[in-house]
């Protein structure tokens, strides 16, 4: 027996999936028209279940809350899109580790130590290439502190909306064929006080790596400034030699 354990102690540990994202920071400005105007009303099922033309979750037509003024003309909710809403200022990226958890999610990039006023209130956007061995559902586990919007392959598996207190939901996708599939977490915080998110892939075979550059749909709005600021570099380049 001892030599037994012996021999599995040397064996190699089985090595855990990868689980990593992107996520993309924004800053919502206090005098934001939904800004302390929303609350209290959640959790309840605000968006529809694909996402809009612009890569951005659409407010469920007869939404049962307080219906928001950051709307589009498509129905897309704008708290991530600085080209649909001017009071949406993009303020950094960075690479994490999931789960996600964070019960500070105050600017900048969810350092803060608190929301409203000259620091207003943060939105973020966690973006992963989800892959599957085989063709299975996948587990989430959410908690948010206000609205929090999960979408794989562009459809709507956690539908956490309002502006409400965080509490453990737990989400299920339709089943998915083997291989890679875009997934997309919408978060944003528009009341004080309080900004939560804690964000659980559940399902332990699966694994999740930042998309590559043009691997998640991002919103249109994200692409367009992106452009602007390739073109202005160029045009730096050219102006300088």
């Amino acid at each position: 027996m001892r030599w037994v354990l012996a021999f599995a102690a040397l064996l190699p540990m089985a090595a855990q999936a990868s689980l990593t994202a992107n996520i993309s920071y924004f800053k919502i400005d206090s005098n934001d028209p939904d800004a302390n105007h929303l609350c209290c009303s959640g959790p309840l099922a605000e968006v529809q279940n694909n996402l809009g033309p612009d890569g951005l979750p659409m407010l469920l037509p007869g939404y049962g809350g307080i219906v928001p003024h950051d709307v589009n003309g498509a129905g897309e909710l704008t708290y991530w899109s600085p080209g649909f809403n001017g009071h949406v200022t993009p303020t950094g990226s960075a690479t994490v580790s999931l789960p996600f958890s964070n019960s500070h999610m105050y600017n900048p990039n969810g350092t803060g130590g608190a929301d409203g006023g000259s620091n207003g209130f943060l939105s973020a956007i966690i973006s992963a290439t989800l892959s599957t061995p085989v063709a299975e559902t996948v587990s989430f586990t959410i908690s948010s502190d206000d609205n929090a919007f999960v979408f794989v392959d562009g459809l709507v598996v956690c539908n956490d909306g309002g502006v409400h207190g965080a509490g453990a939901v737990l989400c299920t996708s339709q089943t998915l064929s083997a291989g890679n599939h875009s997934l997309q977490v919408f978060y944003d915080d528009l009341n004080t006080t309080g900004a939560v998110l804690d964000f659980t892939v559940n399902t332990e075979n699966v694994s999740t790596t930042p998309p590559p550059a043009n691997g998640v749909p991002e919103p249109a709005s994200l692409a367009l400034a992106g452009s602007a600021l390739l073109m202005a570099g160029l045009a730096g380049r050219k102006t300088r030699r």
